[in-house]
């Protein structure tokens, strides 16, 4: 790319320099030609003093880039010098996303630069050519990875090929286009059936966390259990809530969220109202022990593993709308309660509720439902001596 224009002044020994790349516009300085190879240069420096040098140069080509050097204008990086490693450190720097989502991609990219490397042919950035991506991914294909997650391990590698030719226009060349993903082709009927919980499988979950025997240290988890299983919280939303957050029965979800369907206000059912109650001293501020989602995570699976289960921490959260879609009320009260952002153009745009209102109706339509379906496994809670020292305020009013 051109960086510099030169006006020849007094004969063809004196330069008037003009800088017209994006990144030294407005720069101006004089180079003389002393002769004999010598040359002088008079300008401002990026510091702001002004300078008068004399240098040794054969050409004019070489004299611009000393004086660029001296007056601390050095030309920009170019793309042919740099390692993949730095490319993509940067691109991640330039990305705005969680630290688990950072933790991801760095290693997605390890693998892809595992792989390349033990093929001996670790080249520069810019020699990446779409023949590599392609084998990558036919590579990943062979070692039986799904097709969701070849997708997911080559998205940073697209990415930065698309954010590098961007910022490098001329030098580098997005090599991802024509990259074509394996198709994985289905030889037998797999019925495709996310996994999930029950209600009644979560309330069973919750009793084993509650045995000191079965799980001794099930109360560090208990609670974001019953907001997952039973509130449809995501496990981020679980680690970063705290109990100031809520309010009578009603829970405020906010901070940094996946869309702005996920900051919300909603209603909590009564058992997980109770479980709050009972163990909110236990698990101080907070509605579990564990700051580090990875470390909730492996708790949270440990005790699955132990109950019987093989379903993940993060399939918790599909009881709410599996269980109402089998029972054949789900719609926008139940998306909005999961903070799901609206699939119709009327609810985006047209349906405009005040704050209580949605609160109302997600308290009539999603929570009520849910005490009516767990109304016999909280009496029998209540019965079982579980729930001893916790008062019902809804049925103490009631009774008032």
């Amino acid at each position: 790319m051109r960086r510099w224009s030169t006006e020849v002044r007094k004969g063809g020994w004196r330069y008037k320099v003009r800088g017209v790349a994006p990144d030294n516009q407005g720069v101006n300085f004089t180079i003389h030609r002393l002769g004999n190879d010598r040359w002088r240069v008079v300008g401002n420096a990026s510091s702001g003093a002004r300078l008068k040098y004399r240098f040794d140069a054969s050409s004019l080509e070489d004299a611009l880039r000393e004086a660029e050097r001296i007056l601390g204008y050095p030309p920009p990086e170019t793309a042919i010098s740099l390692k993949p490693d730095d490319v993509f450190t940067r691109w991640l720097e330039s990305r705005n996303c969680s630290p688990k989502t950072q933790r991801d991609y760095r290693n997605y990219i390890a693998s892809f630069l595992g792989w390349i490397d033990k093929r001996g042919d670790l080249p520069q950035f810019s020699e990446i050519r779409l023949e590599h991506l392609q084998a990558y991914a036919n590579h990943l294909h062979r070692e039986g990875y799904a097709q969701d997650s070849i997708r997911l391990y080559l998205f940073p590698l697209v990415s930065t090929f698309r954010w590098a030719a961007a910022n490098w226009p001329g030098e580098i060349q997005d090599v991802s286009v024509g990259l074509q993903k394996p198709r994985q082709a289905r030889t037998k009927y797999k019925a495709d059936v996310a996994p999930s919980l029950t209600f009644r499988e979560v309330c069973e979950f919750l009793d084993f966390l509650e045995d000191p025997e079965k799980a001794p240290e099930g109360y560090k988890i208990i609670l974001g259990v019953a907001l997952q299983g039973l509130a449809g919280l995501r496990l981020t939303e679980v680690l970063r809530l705290t109990h100031d957050k809520l309010v009578k029965d009603t829970l405020t979800v906010e901070g940094v969220v996946k869309n702005s369907a996920s900051i919300r206000r909603i209603p909590l059912p009564a058992l997980v109202l109770d479980l709050i109650s009972e163990y909110r001293n236990s698990i101080i501020d907070r509605f579990t022990t564990y700051m580090d989602l990875t470390a909730y995570s492996k708790a949270v699976s440990s005790h699955l593993v132990a109950w019987g289960s093989e379903i993940s921490p993060r399939e918790l959260r599909r009881t709410i709308p599996t269980e109402f879609r089998v029972r054949g009320f789900h719609g926008w009260t139940t998306e909005r309660y999961l903070g799901h952002a609206v699939s119709t153009v009327t609810d985006r745009h047209y349906v405009a509720l005040a704050e209580g209102k949605s609160i109302q109706l997600m308290r009539d339509q999603v929570v009520r439902p849910i005490n009516r379906t767990l109304r016999t496994l909280r009496a029998k809670r209540y019965k079982n001596g579980t729930l001893d020292n916790v008062v019902d305020l809804r049925e103490a009013r009631k009774c008032s």
